[in-house]
């Protein structure tokens, strides 16, 4: 097997895991479920979170080279986190709860535009 495509099958895999888990917190969240505090969800979003660094490492390694979409998606990737954290743990107040979950789904609509496209949008491209 192909030593890029065994790190991007389960590098896709995590990403698709990472969103929809990053959409069921903010869910619970929103609608208050206690479901949110689940040992669970505090740490699953940990582990996707490693497993899509060292996927995509294992890729960039893989392909030879560090190609600049990878960098952006990388740096967007940290930024998510950021939001994940401001949005579950730190944020006061709903309106700036929602604010950071909307700018953390943002970022993870452009990773998945630049992973599709291997290439940035618009005026970055």
């Amino acid at each position: 097997m192909d030593t890029y495509l065994m790190f991007k099958h389960p590098h896709m895999l995590a990403a698709a895991l990472f969103v929809l888990l990053f959409l069921l917190r903010g869910w619970l969240l929103f609608t208050q479920a206690p479901a949110l505090q689940a040992r669970l969800l505090r740490i699953l979003p940990h582990v996707l979170a490693t497993v899509l660094l060292l996927t995509g490492l294992g890729m960039v390694h893989a392909l030879g080279i560090f190609p600049v979409w990878a960098g952006v998606k990388l740096a967007t990737l940290v930024l998510v986190m950021v939001c994940s954290a401001m949005t579950f743990q730190r944020a006061a107040g709903r309106r700036a709860q929602l604010a950071w979950f909307l700018a953390g789904l943002a970022g993870l609509v452009f990773i998945v535009a630049v992973a599709v496209r291997k290439q940035l949008p618009g005026l970055l491209g």
